[in-house]
């Protein structure tokens, strides 16, 4: 996408994507979530086939995943 928007600027278009957050740790989760007002996409990098993907819309549900995660044994996630 870094490449195709200067072609597609000149059009007025452009391609949107997320920010994308890379080798979170669990304790940075809150952090993060907070800067963006606890709307967010958590997702394991270990998983596909949509499986590992935490969709964030409150802080309750942010302390959800947060018990989940600390049973479970990944160490880094992608935050977006």
């Amino acid at each position: 996408y870094d490449f195709k928007n200067p072609e597609l600027g000149n059009c007025g278009l452009k391609i949107r994507t997320p920010e994308t957050i890379t080798d979170v740790s669990l304790t940075e989760i809150p952090l993060y979530l907070r800067s963006m007002n606890y709307i967010a996409v958590i997702k394991v990098p270990y998983s596909n086939a949509g499986q590992g993907v935490f969709t964030i819309t409150s802080k309750a549900e942010l302390d959800e995943f947060m018990e989940w995660a600390k049973e479970n044994p990944y160490d880094q996630f992608i935050v977006q």
